[in-house]
């Protein structure tokens, strides 16, 4: 196999064939409505984008449209979870796979309150609380966070999906609250 280096791609070309391939696998799955404002989202919606290290950038379809990162967040948090505490953060959050559902109560009961891992909503419930608990302002501080590593200033909570999220988000509250018995969550 030849190895060809990276300047000499043509990255649009490759973004634009991977989206023609997907766009077609849109209709294939559905929605999310467990939260009323998800149900909103237009599921024809697709963009891709890719930038380089060297600052280049490709995008094709919807890319610049804004949308709702749900659990991309997840990695955020985790990365400024680490930065924070190091290795100690895996002695509240295990580093395993879960092989049940994403919102569990029945695993985390079995491992007494500590979540497999961090992108499990348990995990990311832990993982909130470990930079909540080791920072001041830390809303606004996780969204200067992922503001600056993504190189994007206008990233911003959307509000109606916050709503939604806190008003129907019971079984994840459930999660802390069953933590936080085990005294896995501390703010």
């Amino acid at each position: 196999m030849k190895h060809t280096h990276p300047d000499n791609i043509n990255w649009q070309e490759v973004i634009e064939e991977i989206a023609h391939e997907v766009k077609p696998l849109l209709k294939s799955g559905h929605v999310a409505d467990y939260i009323p404002e998800l149900a909103n989202v237009d599921g024809d919606i697709f963009g891709f984008s890719l930038h380089l290290l060297n600052g280049q950038e490709f995008s094709c379809g919807e890319a610049h449209k804004p949308f709702s990162i749900q659990s991309i967040s997840k990695v955020y948090s985790l990365t400024k979870a680490f930065a924070l505490l190091k290795d100690a953060l895996w002695d509240r959050v295990g580093k395993e796979p879960s092989g049940n559902p994403f919102n569990s109560l029945i695993q985390l009961e079995h491992e007494n309150g500590k979540p497999r891992n961090p992108f499990i909503n348990a995990g990311a419930i832990v993982v909130a609380d470990c930079v909540v608990s080791n920072t001041s302002n830390s809303v606004n501080g996780i969204l200067d966070y992922i503001r600056e590593l993504s190189g994007n200033k206008k990233i911003a909570i959307n509000q109606a999906m916050f709503q939604s999220e806190k008003a129907f988000g019971h079984r994840n509250a459930a999660l802390a609250h069953f933590m936080k018995s085990y005294g896995n969550i501390e703010s």
